[in-house]
């Protein structure tokens, strides 16, 4: 939460040379992939390989966006790394809800065992059993 307000607050007080902003936006970006690696806060394996990923992609956008400070005096060539930022943030939203999707699928689906396991449970086989042959 904290790393979103950083960025929030560097983007919002960009100043005239907006070069220094991002190299904190690039400082901030690889503290957090480093603690992402050391740290593995969550307890699926998918979940820590998706938030690695997305601060990898986090930071090669933002050196892909350094080209819009000056370094690169071709506007074809800025044009370009344009479109290549476009591609890039719309794939890993495709990338992200894949990964969300598969998610709460398993979830579903392990709700959905709870819930026939509690029907042969109490008695009610014949539903748990037309649930069960749907499930597999």
């Amino acid at each position: 939460m904290l790393r979103r307000i950083f960025y929030a607050a560097i983007v919002v007080y960009m100043g005239a040379p907006p070069a220094i902003p991002v190299f904190l936006i690039m400082i901030l970006c690889l503290s957090t992939l480093a603690y992402s690696i050391c740290e593995r806060e969550w307890q699926s394996m998918a979940i820590n390989w998706q938030h690695i990923c997305n601060e990898a992609v986090t930071y090669l956008v933002v050196v892909l966006q350094l080209s819009f400070n000056g370094y690169v005096p071709d506007s074809a060539i800025r044009s370009g790394v344009g479109w290549l930022l476009i591609s890039i943030c719309l794939a890993f939203m495709a990338f992200n809800f894949v990964v969300i999707l598969y998610h709460v699928l398993c979830e579903a689906r392990a709700y959905l065992r709870r819930i026939v396991m509690i029907m042969r449970r109490s008695g009610l086989r014949s539903e748990a059993q037309r649930l069960t042959k749907k499930l597999s």
